[in-house]
Order: structure tokens, then C-alpha cells, then sequence
């Protein structure tokens, strides 16, 4: 009768009536834990492992407001850093983390499926070790096309695709390559090393093992390296197709 007449006349709602009961039902539960001072029992947060909170004002526009309405009011907020650090460090959550390269996907609905994650040099795998040579993301290089044709093309990223590791390139087109309307008496390259960088709206993807070796090219917007296999000065963009 004592937890009627205490539950209706503090208006306790069920939800909290549940979670006493729990508490009270707990087999680690013992009475020599409870306080009689209400103070007492506030500094006892101070033993749990909770996030700080911090705050700070944030101003408010008044117009169409009362005039009686306030112009800034304090927000509270938790430190990111400090939530990501605890998450990480929770055994329950970081067995459930993905850290490993990124993975391929038609259709990204993680972070690690699409090119910020596979391209990270935090998150990604930044090289790759081959019975050719050890290539890095970024590296030009030389490699066999499925038709075992020789092309160049740039490393963007290694993902896995259906759990192998594969190689994601951005190719270069010679002149020859490009497409027939583009080109010009104009554009038509004096030197057999001028390629055209290609971005591309689908991946080109390759196996590691048809990678050959690493070239050097130059893109003239950056500084001359002091060895140059190729030179790129033009972008093509390939979206559908075209």
C-alpha cells in the first residue's frame, strides 16, 4: 500500500515504476547501498564514467519573438571527440567496427563503400606488394588491360571486391584513344608521351596482378619532375558514355 500511495502521489510514470522495480529486484542489489540524503545521492555521479557536459550561449533571433523573449540561451552539448573515443574503446561496440580497406559497391550505403573510405589514407589500404613491384595509391603505372593490351593509368584505391583485393584505376588515353569527336588538327599532340587523363562516372577496375610497373607522368599543372615518362595537360570527362 506504501508504493501506491507513494507512486500516485508523485504521478510516477509507468516506465519509472518498471525501472525500480528492477533496481529492487536485482539480485546485486542491497539495502545498505541506499542513502537517506537526496545530496548524497547526486555526488554519487561522480563515481560513474559519464560524459562530461559542456555548454556554451548561442544567440537568438528576437524578431517576430515577444518582446519579453531572451536574444541568446545556453546550449549543452557533448565533446565528439569524446564520444568517438568511448565507442572505440567499448569492447560491445569496437568488435562490430569496420577498419579493414574499403569495399566495393554498386549501390554505397556505408562509409567504407565509397571513394572518401577507399582513397583515405587513414581508413584505406594505401599500397600493395606484388610479385611485379610494391605500388601505392596515387602511383601511375603501367598495366594489362583484359585484352592484354599494355595501358597507363593512375592507382585511385585497392578495394575488395567479392572479398579479393582488387585495384581501382584511372586510366589515360593516348590521342588515338580518345573519342573520335574530340578530336582536332588543334588538340592533336605533338609528342607521343601527352596522354588525357579520363574521369569516368563507372570504376575501372583491375586485378593487382595485371599491374606492371610504376611511370612517371606529369600533370602541368603541378611542378616538372625531373624524370618524365608521359605528361597529361587535359581532363576528359566520360559520363554515360559519352
Amino acid at each position: 500500500m506504501a508504493i501506491f500511495v507513494w507512486a500516485t502521489k508523485y504521478m510516477i510514470s509507468t516506465a519509472a515504476y518498471q525501472d525500480l522495480i528492477q533496481i529492487l529486484l536485482h539480485p546485486q542489489f542491497e539495502k545498505k547501498h541506499l542513502t537517506t540524503n537526496l545530496q548524497c545521492l547526486k555526488k554519487q555521479r561522480e563515481q560513474l564514467p559519464l560524459m562530461k557536459i559542456q555548454s556554451h550561449m548561442v544567440p537568438i533571433n528576437t524578431k517576430n519573438t515577444p518582446s519579453t523573449s531572451k536574444d541568446s540561451t545556453r546550449a549543452y552539448y557533448f565533446s565528439l571527440i569524446e564520444h568517438i573515443q568511448r565507442i572505440l574503446n567499448n569492447p560491445s561496440l569496437s568488435s562490430h567496427l569496420y577498419f579493414g580497406p574499403g569495399i566495393f559497391s554498386n549501390s554505397c550505403e556505408e562509409l567504407w563503400e565509397g571513394d572518401l573510405w577507399a582513397e583515405s589514407p587513414l581508413f584505406g589500404l594505401p599500397n600493395i606488394i606484388t610479385l611485379q613491384d610494391s605500388f601505392n595509391c596515387g602511383d601511375f603505372v603501367k598495366y594489362y588491360s583484359a585484352s592484354k593490351t599494355i595501358e597507363v593509368g593512375r592507382i585511385r584505391s585497392f578495394v575488395i571486391v567479392n572479398k579479393k583485393i582488387a585495384t581501382r584505376v584511372q586510366r589515360l588515353f593516348s590521342y588515338e584513344k580518345i573519342p573520335q569527336y574530340l578530336r582536332s588538327k588543334q588538340h592533336a599532340p605533338c609528342l607521343l608521351q601527352k596522354l588525357y587523363l579520363v574521369e569516368e562516372s563507372e570504376p575501372f577496375i583491375i586485378n593487382p596482378s595485371s599491374l606492371i610497373c610504376c611511370l612517371n607522368v606529369w600533370l602541368q599543372d603541378q611542378s616538372a619532375p625531373p624524370k618524365v615518362d608521359f605528361f597529361v595537360s587535359k581532363i576528359l570527362y566520360n559520363y554515360n558514355g559519352r
